[in-house]
């Protein structure tokens, strides 16, 4: 094997690696601006962790100000490579209004259900009208073929 497709393959595999050191570091120091961009980078490039990462930074964190609906934003690219904590917390945000991103019961319950976090997802179930229980079955079934990873 070549040292540049070796050098490849050990890049590939230890990418997340390098996307979660710097988020996480970036999300606990809010002094690490580059950091900051570094996350920032890595999730522009695809990387769910370093999205799901770069998504709680803009959430909240030491001396910054909260960008929910940048987050949001972040999270959903996350979830959609299937991202169990972004799938989680898309859950929450859609749910409760604190998040102050539009509320879509249906949408949080099939992103609960997904990322199997039963009890949320029963709970909240039990507060959807019928039609709100179609359509969040509806979504669980395209959610769980889509972005369910295994």
């Amino acid at each position: 094997m070549s040292r540049f497709v070796y050098f490849v393959v050990l890049l590939i595999f230890f990418s997340p690696l390098f996307a979660e050191d710097f988020c996480d570091k970036a999300y606990w120091d809010a002094s690490l601006i580059i950091k900051q961009e570094k996350c920032r980078k890595i999730a522009e490039q695809g990387n769910d962790e370093a999205q799901f990462g770069y998504g709680l930074i803009l959430l909240g964190g030491h001396d910054r100000v909260s960008k929910p609906n940048e987050a949001f934003e972040w999270f959903i690219k996350s979830a959609k490579q299937g991202n169990h904590l972004a799938q989680t917390i898309l859950g929450r945000m859609l749910s409760d209004s604190r998040f102050g991103v539009p509320l879509n019961l249906p949408e949080a319950y099939a992103w609960w259900a997904v990322s199997k976090n039963i009890k949320s997802a029963n709970e909240l179930w039990l507060r959807l009208t019928p039609e709100q229980q179609e359509k969040a079955k509806e979504l669980e079934k395209i959610y769980a073929s889509t972005y369910f990873r295994k």
